[in-house]
């Protein structure tokens, strides 16, 4: 007995699961349930290891989660409504805020 990795995914597009063997050439199916998958898998790994033992380059080691955190800058400007009066108060009445969120 063989034991094989398999990588499964959804397709957002069919909602279907699609399922290979990471380095082994043609070791991919889909189907509509993981229990439909696994037989899929299944019975492609047997088609293919009629033809002889598959000649992996690599090896799969798993997974891993990679968190990635945004750092979000916040810039505040303040701009007088009234740019054409000379000695205007920058007060809330008269002032626009703008904020200009940076990712």
């Amino acid at each position: 007995m063989q034991t094989f990795i398999a990588v499964i995914e959804k397709c957002p597009d069919t909602g279907l699961y699609v399922g290979y063997v990471p380095n082994f050439p043609g070791a991919h199916t889909q189907a509509e349930s993981l229990d439909e998958l696994h037989v899929n898998l299944q019975e492609v790994i047997a088609m293919l290891l009629e033809d002889g033992e598959p000649i992996l380059e690599t090896e799969f080691v798993g997974t891993q989660a990679v968190v990635h955190t945004f750092n979000i800058v916040i810039q505040t400007a303040v701009v007088p409504l009234s740019l054409s009066m000379p000695d205007a108060v920058f007060r809330p009445s008269c002032c626009v805020r703008l904020r200009k969120i940076l990712i």
